[in-house]
């Protein structure tokens, strides 16, 4: 009996052919994800080296600048009590995430994260809608953070100013500025690709 050879095989058809590709790539590696038609996996090239992972992940859990941020709001409303448990409790909350997102990240690669996942997961009836509303979700949990972050920087230096000089008097306008200032700064660093790897590696041997 006659075999076309042309067809290919179910054991072929299951493994998938990894291929580098730039970080412009083709539509529809774009609209579908890292995975592309074909059984194809799209991997970005990126500049990334042991130190710059060491960095990235050093900068957004840093245990002792997440606990220097947190100090004056916790001391006044729980005490020590609130600042040693309230750590611990978000350090399981922390690792839970952690671990959710890292399986689902193996398994479907793709910097949209939430929104892809929910899109690929979700029922055809509601995966669009679902998939839209978490998208709008993240994107203002981001914003969230990144205000947080910018606001909480001049919050802390001028709590520590108001500490060594007990006549300063804080005013609103000088939270804004502080905000504006750490937030033009974070555009700038952000806006250079290849300066930000370095900028997280002299930030890891400043931190430690």
């Amino acid at each position: 009996m006659h075999r076309d050879t042309d067809q290919p095989s179910l054991k072929s058809q299951d493994t998938k052919e990894v291929s580098e590709m730039p970080a412009k790539t083709v539509r529809d590696a774009v609209e579908c994800g890292s995975i592309a038609p074909g059984g194809v996996t799209v991997q970005t090239l990126k500049p990334f080296t042991t130190l710059s992972a060491l960095g990235i992940g050093y900068g957004t859990t840093n245990t002792a600048v997440g606990l220097l941020l947190v100090l004056g709001s916790t001391l006044p409303m729980g005490g020590t009590p609130l600042f040693f448990w309230g750590f611990l409790v978000m350090a399981g909350v922390g690792l839970a995430t952690a671990t959710t997102l890292a399986e689902l990240a193996s398994a479907m690669p793709h910097p949209g994260g939430q929104y892809i996942w929910v899109n690929r997961l979700s029922p055809p009836r509601y995966r669009r809608f679902l998939s839209y509303m978490i998208a709008v979700v993240s994107w203002l949990a981001a914003v969230a953070t990144g205000a947080s972050a910018c606001l909480s920087v001049p919050t802390g230096f001028c709590a520590i100013i108001s500490l060594l000089n007990p006549n300063f008097v804080y005013k609103r306008w000088m939270g804004f500025v502080g905000f504006q200032l750490l937030n033009i700064l974070t555009v700038i660093c952000a806006s250079f690709e290849h300066a930000l790897l370095r900028i997280l590696k002299i930030m890891l041997l400043f931190s430690l």
